[in-house]
């Protein structure tokens, strides 16, 4: 009977810590942070193919005019991903006027004229904005034309040079 009675014992102890509930022996916790980074941007300027060797003809060519549609120079493209809402960037042409090598003191000005682009959502009056989060991918195809006609009588030259700095910046 004291066998039985050791054995019963036994019995109640293991059956009671198997189907007992376990105790509490400690926690603690840790933090997970996570981010998502702002995208990047890319902006490029393109020259036309084989402007150097094929010069804008300043008289003779009447887009060129100052009242002509003016002449297509090149473009500038800018990509950005992964934007914020309200994140604006805006671009700004510096022009410097066409002048010969050849030929002192002359110079003609020029205007940069934005050939409208219909697929540019996102871009307007010279602004880049987000107005939501995601990515825009823009071409802007730039032209030029004269402020101030040639004269008819101008010295020839086929060198003139002038240039155009696209500049683009952050607004906010």
């Amino acid at each position: 009977m004291k066998k039985f009675l050791v054995v019963l014992v036994i019995l109640t102890v293991v059956i009671t810590g198997v189907f007992a509930a376990p105790g509490d022996a400690g926690n603690d916790s840790l933090v997970v942070y996570g981010q998502i980074k702002t995208g990047d941007h890319d902006f490029d300027v393109f020259e036309e193919l084989d402007a150097q060797n094929n010069p804008i003809d300043l008289i003779g060519n009447e887009n060129v005019q100052p009242d002509g549609a003016g002449v297509k120079v090149g473009s500038w493209t800018f990509f950005a991903d992964n934007q914020l809402p309200g994140t604006s960037f805006q671009v700004a042409y510096t022009t410097s006027p066409l002048v010969s090598d050849t030929i002192e003191g002359v110079s003609y000005a020029f205007e940069v004229i934005e050939i409208f682009n219909i697929d540019n959502v996102g871009y307007d009056n010279k602004i880049i904005s987000f107005a939501e989060h995601g990515s825009l991918d823009i071409t802007q195809g730039l032209a030029v034309k004269l402020l101030a006609k040639v004269p008819e009588d101008a010295a020839p030259a086929n060198d003139f040079k002038g240039s155009i700095v696209v500049t683009l910046t952050t607004i906010n």
